[in-house]
């Protein structure tokens, strides 16, 4: 019944969407933005069955760089890679999830893949391997935030579920590095406060955000308010049976073993 109802709305939906201009936005700027991705009578019993299973999420406060990686002792101390912040949020990963969750339905649906392919323009798109990111929801407290920092992955898939009451702003700067270019300095100066080209994106709940994080420099800012953030991620991948790292799995999940797949 979930899922026939979710066909339904998301072929509406395409119908009223010019993919080429995603597909812009998305290979200029580094992120694109699809309203309404989940509709209204989705989202209350979606964040209601999220809120019950927040207590099973795992939490952990730590310092590290923006790359997601050690510091390299190396290099000198104001190198971006050796420049610290904190993260500190909860997060539930896929085996957490209930078979059945509107968030499974919609990540298993193949014309949802096929239409994101089509966004990032590639012909074959992975769903992720990893039993832990390949869809995971992130709440976030008072006091929490999200350090500056670039994925690990080719990019992101996320939907806003609950704003907080304050704070909880998601600023980037677009294609700030790249293969061929670095660019530490630039990265460190947004590290130490620099605000040149930074931009805030603006989404309402449910909907679609597909972002390049592996090159945008990007963050949350520090929450305020009783009411927590919670947004869920999709992992997908150019490469079939992608996983995350065994550093990310510790740091974000507090496991690097699955639970039993449900």
């Amino acid at each position: 019944m979930v899922n026939n109802l979710f066909e339904d709305h998301f072929h509406q939906l395409r119908s009223n969407i010019n993919t080429e201009i995603f597909k812009k936005n998305f290979n200029d700027e580094g992120v694109c933005l699809i309203k309404n991705f989940i509709p209204s009578i989705f989202l209350e019993p979606l964040i209601n069955q999220l809120l019950e299973l927040k207590s099973s999420a795992y939490f952990n406060k730590l310092e590290g760089n923006a790359y997601l990686e050690d510091v390299d002792d190396s290099l000198p101390f104001d190198h971006a890679k050796n420049i610290i912040d904190t993260t500190s949020l909860s997060v539930l990963a896929y085996d957490q999830i209930p078979k059945g969750n509107i968030l499974k339905v919609i990540y298993h649906n193949q014309e949802v893949t096929k239409f994101i392919e089509s966004v990032v323009g590639k012909k074959s798109l992975y769903l992720y391997g990893c039993p832990f990111g390949a869809i995971n929801v992130a709440y976030m407290d008072k006091d929490d935030s999200l350090r500056w920092h670039f994925d690990q992955s080719d990019f992101v898939v996320s939907v806003p579920l609950q704003d907080s009451e304050y704070g909880g702003d998601f600023e980037y700067v677009a294609n700030i590095r790249s293969c061929e270019n670095q660019n530490y300095s630039e990265v460190a100066s947004i590290l130490n406060g620099k605000r040149n080209g930074i931009k805030s994106l603006s989404a309402s709940c449910g909907d679609l955000i597909l972002f390049q994080g592996k090159n945008t420099l990007h963050r949350v800012t520090t929450i305020y308010g009783k009411r927590p953030r919670i947004v869920a991620l999709f992992g997908y991948s150019y490469d079939k049976g992608y996983q995350s790292s065994s550093y990310l799995k510790k740091i974000r999940y507090g496991r690097t073993k699955p639970y039993q797949q449900q």
